[in-house]
């Protein structure tokens, strides 16, 4: 008798040798024709893939898990493929393999390799709010540089030509990181050099103050007097000052309305602006408007007049102890009235509606005063100020009563 061989059911593979040798990934050449050794690194964009398959098979060539383009094999199972890295494909460590279109889809073994790029790149820069553009201004005082460089080698930061004596080394993968801080106000324009001499592109950013958006000041000359809030002018220029972020511009605005070519540069150190102003006869609500940001408007509007010939305005009557309110109560039968109006020039004094003929003049600020005596007591006064000379405009009036005679 034979004996008969044992029944066996059909082999399939059962390790993950057997499963992938249908696919191999043999080899990486750069676009000279030399090799890119399996944990090597190249610095070529255009490069070369081979292996092998099962003939006329359609394969994945893959990144991991990223498909990124696909091949066939020819009639005898072999395959090659030239590829160029595109732009969105970062500089990194790459892990290639094949992997058959079709079931079973057996895959190749990876072929690891780095990417890397010979001259420094910049990639991203991050401050205390996040990413920072090339160009922007940056109110803090440390950023974060990195980017891409060969790996293992050494790489300093510069600002233009100046070194900062920050260095790091370039990781394996091509990776570097650079913290700056301690940053100060000012221009800065860095640039990663790489010791092989390769430097990248400057990177450019200036460190502001945080300075508060301000409208600080209204002048009638630069060496002043200030404009009082609520006040009067006959200036027909005057000069507006404040502060914003430096280097950023500013809009001034009058009752909520642009005013043409009102735009001024905060300076790049203090933040501080000036606008000259021309103006003309009329109320001023002046606020300044940050062209930057959220576009912030100062608060509350400054106010003023503006009146070619000033009229008589801020007329007050004291005493020897001081400010008499409107209204107000003496015990004494002389008073000072005190006022403001057109600079050089004169105005009459309104006692109970009859004016006497005597002018007061007023000094190169506008104000004058009188000393007014033999009152009645008793007696309620009132004063305004008119105008010796065009129409003869009047001031606000102010009211007083004197006390009783003590004998």
């Amino acid at each position: 008798m034979t004996a008969k061989p044992p029944k066996t059911s059909a082999t399939t593979p059962n390790t993950q040798s057997e499963a992938i040798a249908k696919v191999t990934f043999d080899e990486v050449r750069d676009s000279s024709g030399n090799l890119v050794g399996k944990n090597s690194v190249t610095f070529d964009r255009t490069l070369n893939f081979k292996g092998t398959a099962g003939a006329t098979t359609e394969l994945w060539i893959r990144d991991d898990e990223f498909k990124f383009t696909d091949v066939t094999s020819d009639g005898s199972g072999g395959w090659t493929k030239q590829f160029t890295l595109p732009e969105h494909m970062p500089f990194k460590r790459y892990s290639l393999n094949a992997l058959e279109k079709k079931p079973p889809q057996s895959s190749s073994l990876q072929y690891i390799f780095v990417w890397a790029t010979e001259t420094p790149i910049i990639d991203k820069v991050t401050g205390k709010d996040g990413l920072i553009q090339d160009g922007d201004p940056y109110d803090g005082d440390s950023l974060e540089f990195s980017g891409y460089a060969p790996p293992g080698m050494e790489v300093e930061a510069f600002n233009s030509d100046t070194s900062t004596g920050k260095k790091a080394t370039v990781d394996r993968d091509g990776l570097f990181k650079l913290t700056f801080d301690g940053l100060t106000a000012g221009n800065f324009s860095i640039k990663i050099r790489a010791a092989n001499g390769k430097e990248s592109s400057a990177f450019t950013f200036r460190v502001v103050l945080d300075v508060e958006l301000s409208l600080d000041d209204v002048l009638e000359s630069e060496g002043g007097p200030s404009v009082p809030e609520a006040g009067t002018t006959d200036k027909s220029q005057l000069i507006i000052k404040g502060h914003a972020m430096p280097g950023e511009s500013i809009q001034l605005l009058n009752g909520g309305a642009p005013i043409k070519d009102a735009v001024a540069t905060a300076d790049p150190g203090d933040g501080a602006w000036k606008i000259l102003l021309d103006v003309t006869d009329g109320d001023y609500s002046l606020v300044a408007k940050a062209d930057y940001g959220d576009e912030e408007i100062t608060k509350p509007p400054r106010t003023f007049t503006v009146e070619s010939t000033i009229k008589p305005h801020n007329t007050r009557v004291y005493d020897s102890d001081g400010l008499i309110e409107d209204n107000g109560n003496t015990p004494y039968n002389y008073v000072i009235v005190r006022g403001d109006a057109a600079l050089s020039a004169q105005i009459k004094l309104k006692i109970n509606g009859v004016t006497e003929p005597r002018p007061e003049p007023t000094d190169d600020t506008g104000k004058w005063a009188r000393l007014v005596t033999r009152l009645e007591y008793e007696t309620t006064y009132q004063f305004i100020a008119v105008a010796d000379h065009g129409d003869n405009s009047e001031s606000n009036p102010w009211t007083i009563t004197t006390g009783v005679l003590h004998v």
